[in-house]
């Protein structure tokens, strides 16, 4: 049989952290909302990274080419290799700005690489056996530029009908227009060789924003340059307002850097900190910076390359404040105090353990209803669960039981 006293006080005893959690990691996003203050107000953003060689154009935001392969394989191989030589000499020698001691022929290979793998083409992007929506949703959440290559077989008919590639509702260039309209990417339609933008009744209505987009026109080879310097430009600019702040706040003898695990598809630009190792000399993220995984932007402060406690946004629209383990098995788990915001309106108020949570736990309900007691690796454990102001719940060792309505203990 349960024991009502002992769920209840447990209760209370979760409602009591809840409220200093709250006040805890109230502090932690304020620390890092002033971390994220420029320094400078009156220095444009694009400036202070430039001068500083802290933001890389697309080191750490890339840049995704859309096309059909019947219509604009040559163009997008094109404009990728357009992209790939306005930005390579820059990433070299911003490189070797930082890094002294590296060559410089291995700082223009690296930087080559660097550029490449950040700009998205379906047929080299995508690896055996990948989801392809995943990947494409993934790549565009960490995309900064969406360039869209509109030629005069964009859009066939595929029936006698009438019928169009875009209609169907599992056509790629579709999934992908839809993507990047979802995601806060800039949208560049490029038309060649002389198409059109096609009108808003002849798309489907999750497409029909797309000719709000202002385009550009490419009808001969020699104007491939110019378009790719327009798009590193802009999406320079973008990615330098995100990454303008981490110069003002390290301690002596830390630098800003930024770089891009291709192949885990994580990025980072933060303060850093250099260290030897059996690798040899290498930075690690150690102050405040953004690190960009596949479940979404992490944000926070790092220590000797783990993190100490941050902002996660996820890519499903949910939301974790608070603190992180800092064991470099799982150094991106959730593990000690923290809030987690589902994109429902719920929310988790508590403590957590290897991601779980573990301890107590206030968990609020969109509809105003609430749990609070204790979490044993993920489930509820033992505690009172109240709605209108009563609880009419009790979990205790892991079962519950309802009960009659009885006063809940004050929240505040």
């Amino acid at each position: 049989m349960f024991d009502l006293a002992e769920a209840v006080g447990v209760g209370k005893v979760a409602l009591e952290l809840a409220k200093e959690i709250r006040g805890i990691v109230a502090c932690y996003v304020a620390e890092l909302d002033r971390a994220a203050s420029p320094q400078a107000a009156d220095t444009p953003a694009t400036e202070r990274a430039r001068a500083t060689g802290l933001a890389l154009p697309l080191s750490s935001a890339g840049v995704f080419i859309s096309y059909r392969r019947a219509d604009a394989t040559r163009e997008a191989t094109m404009l990728r290799d357009a992209i790939v030589k306005q930005l390579a000499p820059v990433l070299a020698k911003r490189m070797q700005q930082r890094v002294s001691r590296l060559p410089a022929e291995d700082c223009a290979a690296l930087s080559r690489t660097a550029v490449s793998k950040s700009i998205f083409l379906d047929q080299e992007s995508i690896a055996p056996g990948d989801d392809f929506t995943r990947v494409i949703d993934n790549r565009m959440a960490h995309s900064c530029a969406y360039v869209i290559l509109i030629g005069p077989d964009w859009n066939p008919s595929t029936t006698s009908a009438g019928s169009q590639r875009l209609d169907a509702a599992d056509d790629w260039v579709r999934t992908e227009v839809e993507s990047a309209l979802r995601h806060d990417v800039s949208v560049f339609p490029v038309l060649l060789r002389g198409a059109r933008m096609p009108s808003a009744e002849s798309l489907p209505a999750s497409l029909r924003h797309l000719v709000k987009m202002q385009a550009m026109r490419c009808d001969s080879d020699h104007q491939v340059d110019s378009i790719a310097e327009h798009i590193v430009a802009v999406a320079a600019r973008k990615e330098a307002e995100l990454h303008d702040v981490w110069e003002h706040h390290a301690p002596a003898g830390d630098e800003a850097f930024s770089f891009r695990d291709f192949r885990n598809d994580i990025g980072y630009v933060g303060r850093c900190r250099t260290v030897t190792d059996a690798s040899g000399l290498r930075p690690i993220p150690h102050g405040y910076g953004v690190m960009y995984l596949p479940l979404g932007p992490l944000r926070g402060m790092w220590r000797e390359g783990h993190m100490d406690y941050g902002v996660l946004n996820y890519v499903d629209g949910d939301t974790y404040e608070g603190e992180f383990t800092k064991s470099a098995k799982d150094e991106n788990d959730r593990h000690g105090v923290g809030i987690y915001r589902l994109s429902d309106g719920c929310r988790f108020t508590g403590q957590y353990r290897n991601n779980q949570q573990h301890g107590f736990g206030l968990y609020d309900y969109a509809d105003g209803a609430w749990f609070a007691g204790a979490y044993l690796r993920g489930a509820r454990y033992t505690g009172i669960g109240c709605q209108s102001g009563y609880v009419v719940d009790v979990v205790y060792q892991g079962q519950t039981f309802t009960v009659p309505p009885i006063p809940a203990p004050p929240r505040d």
